[in-house]
């Protein structure tokens, strides 16, 4: 009768492990490269974890992710209690394109306590409610739209619940692309109520529960006022910790959002006045952002300026009226109580509202072509 090898000791595995480690921080790969063949013929598993990362960066080795993603699943199965394994391991489905498993890696390494890991749950659930979201819009099934339609608005509250829960308890965590996560699953939740496809949810999810605060059941619909009026002051909420965590044009682009969905969805055209007031002062902005963010933006709310060009066309003339008559925007509800800026805040506007009631001629905002983003993998392996 045969035996495999017997499984290295805990305390042994974590001195390769951790010497592994160290000649990485200290940009030796090809010794850690060594080192991990070493580990691997004593424990082959155990060794998956390091192993994984050669295969899917290519380096000593040639790249090859299916490998990678086969070492770090042996590895996890060998070592079940190490986080940093089960949220290698979402990271590297991800990258392969299988959020649904990458979710539920990031759950495993989320209940031991990662914190990353918890960011990179809520970003997985509202890719995945995009996904289910964007399946319901694809189909003329009457119950798979609602099935699916229920799924993306679980996945999009639970996805809030997420994000809300780290910015409470670690404050700094998020990084920009998790506040556009965060954002975007508050905006989606405002247009849907407004738009009356927030039917009926069942939440089961505790943080969920405690994030609405509704109990177990949400009913909504076009003519709901309170549920519209519930989601747009989360909205609200959020845009206000984004701008406290220091994203403020970040938060401009989404709050302008807000208002252009209350011109097209609720008819409400005041509105358009407020938007027109956000997108002066993201342009005021602008000169704070990174140069990075100034080639980004463009792209990532894109859809936000193209929703306004189309809005301008429709109500420019109505606003311009308001302006003429001295009606400026209340920007009371667009912030959290106590925290709306003056009107005048807004050199930009108060320069165009002037404009307009002088006579003087005004020309619409126009937006270049957005830059196309470049795609990597920063920061997966930290």
């Amino acid at each position: 009768m045969f035996f495999g090898k017997p499984k290295m000791d805990e305390e042994e595995r974590k001195k390769w492990s951790d010497e592994i480690e160290r000649l990485m921080d200290e940009d030796k790969t090809r010794a850690a490269y060594e080192k991990t063949l070493e580990f691997e013929k004593l424990d082959k598993d155990a060794a998956g974890y390091h192993m994984s990362y050669f295969y899917f960066m290519g380096e000593c080795v040639r790249e090859d992710r299916r490998e990678a993603i086969k070492k770090i699943e042996k590895y996890v199965r060998r070592v079940p209690g190490d986080l940093e394994g089960w949220y290698r391991y979402g990271l590297l489905l991800r990258a392969e394109g299988n959020e649904s498993e990458a979710a539920e890696c990031f759950e495993k390494a989320s209940g031991m306590g990662h914190i990353q890991a918890t960011v990179d749950l809520a970003g997985s659930c509202k890719i995945l409610a995009d996904q289910f979201r964007n399946q319901a819009a694809g189909t003329l099934n009457v119950k798979e739209y609602g099935e699916c339609n229920n799924r993306a608005v679980s996945l999009y509250i639970r996805s809030m619940a997420l994000y809300d829960r780290t910015v409470q308890d670690h404050p700094g965590e998020l990084g920009e692309a998790d506040w556009q996560g965060y954002g975007r699953a508050a905006d989606m939740m405002y247009f849907l109520s407004l738009a009356g496809e927030v039917k009926k949810v069942n939440v089961k999810d505790p943080e969920s529960q405690n994030y609405l605060n509704l109990g177990l059941q949400l009913t909504s619909g076009k003519g709901n006022v309170k549920e519209q009026r519930y989601w747009r002051i989360n909205a609200v909420k959020i845009y206000s910790q984004m701008e406290q965590a220091g994203w403020k044009a970040m938060a401009e682009y989404f709050r302008m959002s807000m208002c252009l969905y209350d011109c097209s969805e609720k008819k409400n055209q005041p509105m358009f006045v407020n938007a027109r007031w956000h997108m002066d002062r993201i342009q005021e902005l602008n000169g704070s952002l990174s140069e990075e963010q100034r080639k980004s933006y463009p792209e990532d709310f894109a859809d936000v300026t193209e929703l306004y060009v189309k809005m301008e066309k429709k109500y420019g003339k109505i606003m311009e009226n308001r302006l003429r008559a001295g009606k400026y925007p209340d920007l009371s509800e667009d912030y959290m109580p106590g925290q709306a800026p003056a009107v005048e805040e807004c050199r930009r506007f108060t320069d165009f509202a002037e404009a307009v009631r002088s006579g003087a001629p005004v020309r619409p905002d126009t937006s270049g072509e957005p830059e196309k983003k470049k795609k990597g993998l920063f920061g997966l392996f930290r």
